[in-house]
Formats: structure tokens, C-alpha cells, sequence
């Protein structure tokens, strides 16, 4: 049996007419983003100079200094919270670790473990620590990189961490964060 549908339903759908004004938006908005990135690497990769030309010694103790000296700069900034407050502690962090590898910085310089710094008071790399070694517990740690992924929007490698966590544990469901 069908049911017929009400030809009053579909005629009082307006017609979108927003896309226009949407794209517009979205375009300048992008511009925008692109400047400010590019303004914010010139201004961090200029202080890196400035701290290497000043004479700060290239080592773990230097890179902090120069990372608490990015900290100090922004307090006011940081003390806002939020998303603003993270930007720019990520940004000392890519900052200490540009610094003391002699590479440029880039708004990604933070998050590459290829560039970590020794520990100042260890010199060894720091890493998160093991103290359980099960599956349940490398389980827990892969939820987290791939909730991590997914802020990230990295859909390839998401699906990658979330292939390797099913075949530890076939019965994970992902719980997505709110």
C-alpha cells in the first residue's frame, strides 16, 4: 500500500538562496587563516633568531629558557583560556624544540617527535611512561591516539590506529568525544 504524499509539504520549501553569501564567507575567512599563519611563523621563526644570535646556548636548558621566554610574552593571552591559551603553549613548545634543533618553525613543530628535546634534568627524551603491559592497557593508550586523530581530522591515519585497536581487540567501540 502507498502512501501519498502531500503536494503541500514540498511547496512550502523556500528555495536556499544562502550558498552565495556562505562561500563568500568562508573564502575570505580562509584568506584571513592563511595571513595570520603566515604572520605568526614570520614573528616566531624572527624571535628564534633574535635567540640564537643573542648567544643563547643551543641545549635543553637554552630551548626552555626560550620557550619560557614565548610563555612570559603571552601570559596575558594565556590567561584567557581556552583554545587561545593552548595555540600559544603549543607554540612556545614548537618554538623550544625549532630552537634547539636549528629547524624553522611551523605551526606543526610541536607535535613532531622527531624534534623533542632531551629533558633538562635527564637529558634523555621525555615519553610517556609504561608501568602496565597488557593489551587492555596499549588498547587505552591507541583509544587515545585515535581520539587525538580525530580532533587532528586525520581520517587515514584514525583508521589506521582504529584497524591495529580491532585486531588486539575485536570488540572495541569508539566512543566519540563530545
Amino acid at each position: 500500500m502507498q502512501v501519498a504524499q502531500s503536494p503541500v509539504a514540498v511547496a512550502t520549501i523556500p528555495a536556499f538562496t544562502g550558498a552565495r553569501k556562505i562561500a563568500s564567507t568562508l573564502n575570505r575567512a580562509c584568506k584571513a587563516s592563511i595571513k595570520a599563519d603566515q604572520t605568526v611563523a614570520v614573528i616566531l621563526n624572527q624571535f628564534i633568531d633574535a635567540c640564537r644570535i643573542s648567544g643563547i646556548e643551543r641545549s635543553a636548558k637554552g630551548a626552555e629558557a626560550v620557550r619560557k621566554a614565548v610563555i612570559a610574552g603571552s601570559q596575558d593571552y594565556i590567561e584567557m583560556g581556552g583554545p587561545v591559551a593552548k595555540t600559544f603553549q603549543n607554540y612556545a613548545t614548537g618554538v623550544k624544540r625549532a630552537f634547539f634543533h636549528g629547524v624553522e618553525w611551523t605551526p606543526r613543530t610541536f607535535q613532531d617527535p622527531a624534534l623533542a628535546v632531551p629533558s633538562t634534568t635527564t637529558g634523555k627524551t621525555r615519553a610517556g611512561s609504561v608501568t602496565k603491559t597488557n593489551n587492555a592497557a596499549l588498547v587505552r593508550t591507541l583509544a587515545k591516539a585515535l581520539q587525538q586523530t580525530r580532533l587532528m581530522e586525520n581520517d587515514v591515519l584514525a583508521g589506521g590506529i582504529l584497524d591495529l585497536i580491532l585486531e588486539i581487540d575485536p570488540v572495541f567501540t569508539e566512543t566519540i568525544a563530545e
